[in-house]
């Protein structure tokens, strides 16, 4: 097993026309402006929010279809207009468990079933669409997903539930964020040690006519040096974790949110 180092990319290119230094980086930005304009939006159209919410996820994908051909994969450029997308229908979909998801009752093997097939039907969907522009299809389809998994009554609910699995949901965002700057902080040491040591710990590769550098000269190593990043990956995960999403958690419940917000009921 190897994983990707790097790309080649066009000379001269503007550094605004790519991702640079830590990749994951761009959604901070664009969902912070989506947060603080759904904060704007929600006192205008208090009573008429569900159905700007439906018109947005109708309309976003429909503009992302208009400016280019990536479908969902923008970042840089169109990002926004993604994130906005996807955070309407979880806003639609959070509307539609608080209202109706709880009051769903069936026995725990047809939920099994039903688990199964929505994991089966999300890992389809990945591999079947890839950078065509039905991957625009990815937020509803994960959206329902999400719905079907709230109500955490199957097998494979009882297995997510376990303390691993709870342990790397709880620093998922930390890994986000962090495993492109941990691999890419990885490479760099790896090309440290090679140009030092002359051995050779990286290889080159081609795909579709574009040159790739990767990590291992052999499959062997590869998989060992990946394995080694990944542990590298959760261990700096749960650190930030403890260290930075926690602490900033509660700093914005005491000192932004102190008085609790009432329920406004249905937005209907």
């Amino acid at each position: 097993m190897k994983h990707l180092i790097s790309v080649s990319t066009k000379p001269g290119a503007a550094q605004t026309e790519r991702l640079t230094w830590n990749d994951p980086a761009w959604s901070i930005g664009v969902e912070w402006w989506t947060y603080v304009g759904f904060a704007l939006i929600v006192p205008v159209l208090r009573h008429r929010l569900e159905p700007t919410l439906v018109a947005v996820v109708v309309g976003c994908p429909l503009l992302l279809l208009a400016v280019g051909p990536a479908g969902i994969n923008v970042t840089w450029d169109w990002g926004l207009i993604r994130c906005i997308y996807g955070f309407a229908l979880g806003v639609l979909g959070w509307a539609v468990w608080r209202r109706e998801g709880r009051a769903t009752d069936a026995r725990p093997r047809l939920w099994t079933v039903l688990e199964l097939a929505t994991l089966a039907a999300s890992v389809g969907f990945v591999m079947t669409t890839g950078a065509s522009r039905w991957n625009l299809l990815g937020p509803p389809v994960f959206a329902g997903a999400v719905l079907v998994f709230a109500h955490e009554r199957g097998r494979v609910s009882r297995l997510l539930a376990t303390p691993p699995l709870l342990l790397l949901g709880a620093v998922s965002y930390s890994i986000y964020m962090l495993h492109s700057f941990v691999q890419a902080r990885s490479d760099d040491i790896l090309k440290v040690v090679e140009r030092l040591t002359d051995y050779p710990l990286t290889s080159t590769g081609v795909q579709n006519g574009i040159a790739y550098r990767l990590v291992g000269a052999t499959p062997a190593q590869g998989t060992v040096f990946t394995g080694v990043m990944l542990v590298a990956v959760v261990g700096l995960s749960y650190v930030t974790y403890r260290l930075v999403e926690l602490p900033g958690q509660r700093w914005t419940r005491e000192r932004l949110a102190r008085a609790p917000l009432a329920d406004p009921g249905p937005t209907r």
